[in-house]
């Protein structure tokens, strides 16, 4: 019982913001962090492909025009530790809270790109 408590008590101190059909609060995000943060989207359905973690900048989550969060939920964070950590216990697409790196903005050669700026 007690680790079910605690347990209750860390995700609760987890600051992460989800947007489901809420464009103008995924707006405001996003506004509110110009350089920085994490953003996992994920499907209605399972898909092997998702949830899928992105660095906030990512120019594949605003790919396209229009409703961001409708067909693909999001959840953002200032860490990414904690997002996964969240993703985790709420078991975000049914895959135990494992992710995907968007390749973009998370794989290897993003990360080689960022150490030559």
């Amino acid at each position: 019982m007690r680790l079910r408590r605690s347990r209750l008590i860390l995700v609760s101190m987890i600051n992460v913001e989800i947007f489901d059909g809420d464009e103008v609060g995924y707006r405001r995000w996003l506004d509110a962090h110009p350089f920085s943060g994490y953003i996992v989207n994920w499907t209605r359905h399972r898909d092997p492909w998702y949830p899928m973690m992105h660095r906030r900048g990512c120019p594949i989550l605003h790919a396209h025009r229009g409703n961001h969060t409708t067909n693909y939920p999001k959840a953002a964070c200032d860490s990414e530790e904690l997002l996964k950590l969240w993703l985790k216990v709420n078991d975000i697409g049914g895959r135990g809270g494992d992710t995907r790196e968007c390749g973009h903005c998370m794989g290897v050669w993003s990360r080689v790109n960022m150490r030559l700026r």
